[in-house]
């Protein structure tokens, strides 16, 4: 499972919001057994009342984590993971590769949350759910505010994603291709960020429907 955290020394730096970046040392996830560096979630997601986290949901299959989401009594039983443990960062960037199964009623997320628990702020990379191409991003500055940037990908194969971000801008790659960026006054500034994976019901489903999000790949660079 998404595993053990090497610090090594990056090629380099990445240029977000048209300033270059000086790469530093970083934090490269290698998938084992253990989930090592990783924090398992188990029990209710206070964002979705109808569904529930399964510790024993987070496996790892062919050296990639496998979030696998089943429909138990009409209910989404899901998983979700975040590398609170082992990488965090002020200013970096977040690299991975994912691909996600899009049943309508159960949803996924990749967001950076602030160390230390409190909300707001959130940077939500990306969310999507029900359809196979539809995503957004969207960023919190405050309670009830939304700040969405919609785009489109292929789902259900498999892409590159970038995410970066810095006292200038957080931006959004896939494939190398700019799909979401926020400046100025929305760029939250004087935090430190983890990155959380995780599926979770929005509705009821048919009992016994699978579904599954998968990631490898995933990294973090700090730079300055």
């Amino acid at each position: 499972m998404l595993g053990a955290a090497v610090l090594v020394a990056a090629a380099s730096g990445f240029a977000c919001g048209g300033t270059p970046a000086t790469a530093s040392s970083g934090v490269v996830y290698t998938f084992n057994e253990n989930l090592d560096g990783l924090y398992v979630y188990d029990g209710k997601p206070k964002s979705s009342p109808l569904g529930r986290w399964s510790a024993d949901h987070a496996v790892i299959r062919g050296g990639m984590l496998v979030l696998k989401s089943v429909c138990e009594n009409g209910r989404w039983v899901s998983a979700g993971v975040n590398t609170s443990p082992r990488a965090y960062g002020a200013k970096g960037v977040w690299r991975f590769r994912a691909r996600f199964d899009t049943p309508g009623t159960l949803g996924f997320g990749i967001l950076l949350y602030p160390k230390g628990g409190y909300w707001p702020p959130e940077i939500d990379v990306m969310e999507g759910g029900g359809s196979p191409t539809n995503v957004f991003s969207n960023l919190h500055l405050r309670r009830g505010d939304q700040n969405r940037v919609p785009w489109r990908t292929t789902l259900n194969e498999w892409h590159s994603y970038t995410v970066g971000i810095n006292d200038n801008a957080v931006r959004v790659f896939v494939d190398g291709r700019p799909v979401a960026a926020y400046t100025g006054s929305l760029v939250p500034r004087g935090h430190r960020w983890w990155m959380a994976i995780q599926t979770e019901g929005k509705d009821g489903c048919k009992t016994g429907q699978r579904a599954g999000a998968y990631v490898s790949d995933l990294s973090y660079t700090e730079v300055r």
